[in-house]
């Protein structure tokens, strides 16, 4: 993957202007893997006046995810 950064900053200003600030840096490896779809056959319709499907349907599956159904 690729590593994101990110910097968060906070400051505290008392009543009498005197301030403290910290900060802290926080990282990820974000997924660059995309999704995989099973690949839906052709179809083909067997008579002439056949019918269109009403659906087709397949599944997807992924590294950071539970995958599912596709229809």
């Amino acid at each position: 993957g690729c590593m994101q950064s990110r910097v968060y900053t906070f400051t505290v200003t008392d009543d009498c202007g005197n301030d403290a600030t910290v900060s802290t840096t926080v990282s990820r490896d974000y997924d660059e893997t995309a999704p995989i779809i099973v690949a839906i056959p052709d179809y083909k319709l067997d008579e002439c006046n056949e019918a269109w499907p009403t659906s087709l349907a397949t599944t997807w599956s992924d590294n950071c995810a539970a995958g599912g159904q596709i229809s």
